[in-house]
């Protein structure tokens, strides 16, 4: 469905939020303004405000006509669902039925890895890093409670930036005398 990969995409360019923060992101939520989101995350139970980009709010406002007659940005969870664990089951349901249309959209254009909601995360997090964005910064835009989970998930997608701070290090060393 054209949806799942919208919500695809704006999770991407929402600094990876989670896939249960996107079903219950809430037009309440956003503030274009200040091109911000601004929600009680539900895996953590804490505020968190997240900055938007240009191609998020883009997504956003194609549903502008949703607005008015929807809470929810996704529409997938239904306006009655205020008991919390129907609310639960539904987010659960409505998970497996986007991940598994990812999987196919993967599979349909040849991608060598299983298309998810979680992968938008994942991506986005090792695009910000490979970026030069530093590993506290990528934290916080994750909503991780620490740095040690960032560096623990992420650390092994660096490579690059591995290879280059190690380089930079032996010009450094190169200098200093031995004796």
């Amino acid at each position: 469905r054209k949806e799942f990969l919208e919500m695809f995409f704006f999770a991407f360019h929402a600094c990876g939020l989670r896939v249960v923060d996107v079903m219950t992101l809430q037009w309440k939520h956003i503030d274009f303004a200040r091109r911000e989101l601004r929600k009680i995350m539900i895996k953590t139970n804490k505020r968190h405000v997240i900055p938007l980009t240009e191609s998020a709010l883009r997504i956003l406002r194609h549903g502008d006509d949703k607005r008015e007659c929807c809470r929810y940005v996704f529409n997938l969870v239904k306006e009655s669902l205020d008991d919390a664990e129907a609310l639960y089951k539904a987010r659960n349901n409505a998970t497996k039925c986007i991940n598994q249309s990812l999987v196919v959209a993967g599979e349909q254009i040849g991608l060598p890895f299983s298309l998810s909601m979680h992968a938008a995360r994942h991506s986005f997090a090792v695009f910000a890093l490979n970026q030069g964005l530093s590993m506290s910064v990528v934290s916080r835009l994750l909503g991780h409670g620490s740095t040690d989970v960032t560096e623990k998930v992420y650390a092994r997608f660096l490579p690059e930036t591995l290879s280059a701070e190690v380089a930079r290090l032996k010009n450094d060393l190169a200098s200093l005398e031995i004796i």
